[in-house]
């Protein structure tokens, strides 16, 4: 479960609507930032039970790797710091979660926070929504969603990011007509996108011969990782 840190001034209590501004009301990210914070104190007073923790996380980021979520590691510095005992966390949940909301780290994967609809309407400005809608996920899991690199290429080169098709007649296998809006879009990643944005030229070729690179953006958005991925050194 999520515990949201960032709240919508206009949805009432108890509501819930994802959009770009908030998926929660302020009052409900309240409540889920003290939640978050009551685990990670009840970590810091515990620290058999922190040990453990930090036991079974290890192991899991090994196999599969880092959390895309916030979590007790990046909560327990913020309690130490301003959480001596129990009745600070009402009193201070708005530093609190300010201090959260500042850490340097949003997720990059979307986690499934219920029904997300875009803003068709204002069809230029899909991608800004999406990563308004990924940026307001932000929050605490004791156990977060992993960070897997294809996951993530995988969800960064589809509509709508990708654009619109702009290709011949013939589809590719990608290529997904949008029921609602009627806009014509990338709806399928392919194992190839990786190998591609991995560095295999024979990959992009066929991705090219079979007309999946025929969008309006899919190539801006290739080259962001492509690079991001020539980046990398040893350590990553």
């Amino acid at each position: 479960m999520t515990m949201l840190a960032k709240g919508r001034d206009s949805l009432a209590k108890g509501e819930a609507f994802c959009t770009p501004e908030g998926v929660i009301s302020t009052y409900d990210a309240k409540i889920q930032t003290a939640q978050s914070i009551l685990i990670s104190y009840h970590l810091s007073q515990d620290k058999i039970l922190e040990t453990k923790l930090n036991k079974l996380t290890s192991i899991v980021d090994f196999l599969v790797g880092g959390a895309d979520d916030l979590g007790p590691r990046e909560y327990l510095p913020i309690v130490s710091q301003n959480v001596s005992n129990i009745s600070d966390i009402s009193s201070k949940i708005d530093s609190l979660q300010k201090s959260i909301l500042n850490l340097n780290y949003n997720p990059k994967i979307y986690g499934g926070l219920g029904k997300c609809q875009m803003d068709v309407s204002k069809s230029t400005e899909l991608t800004e929504q999406a990563r308004g809608m990924l940026l307001v996920t932000k929050g605490f899991r004791l156990f977060g969603q992993k960070f897997v690199p294809d996951s993530y290429w995988m969800s960064m080169i589809v509509s709508p990011y990708s654009g619109e098709y702009n290709g011949p007649a013939k589809k590719p296998f990608t290529w997904v007509k949008n029921t609602v809006t009627g806009r014509e879009i990338k709806g399928f990643p392919r194992g190839l996108d990786v190998a591609s944005i991995l560095g295999s030229s024979r990959a992009e070729e066929i991705i090219k011969e079979v007309g999946d690179a025929n969008y309006t953006d899919y190539t801006k958005v290739m080259d962001i990782y492509k690079n991001e991925v020539k980046g990398y050194d040893a350590n990553v």
